[in-house]
C-alpha cells in the first residue's frame, strides 16, 4: 500500500471509498469498526464514515 498524504484525503471517508483507496476489503474495514479499532461516525441509518487518520494509524500498528 502506498503511503498516503494527509492533504490528499478528506478527514472522513465512507467504507466503500476507503476500500477503493486502500485496497483493504470492506468486510475487514467493517470488522475494524465493529471491534472499535478505528474512529467512525454514523450520521444516518446506513452510511458510515471512517476517520482516515485513525484507519491508517491502525494499519501501521498492525504492520509492526
Amino acid at each position: 500500500m502506498e503511503e498516503y498524504r494527509k492533504q490528499d484525503l478528506p478527514e472522513y471517508l465512507t467504507v466503500s471509498k476507503l476500500h477503493a483507496y486502500s485496497g483493504i476489503p470492506t468486510a475487514y474495514i467493517r470488522r475494524m469498526i465493529r471491534d472499535g479499532e478505528v474512529e467512525y461516525c454514523k450520521p444516518g441509518a446506513k452510511t458510515i464514515f471512517v476517520k482516515t487518520d485513525s484507519f491508517f494509524s491502525c494499519l501501521r500498528t498492525m504492520q509492526e
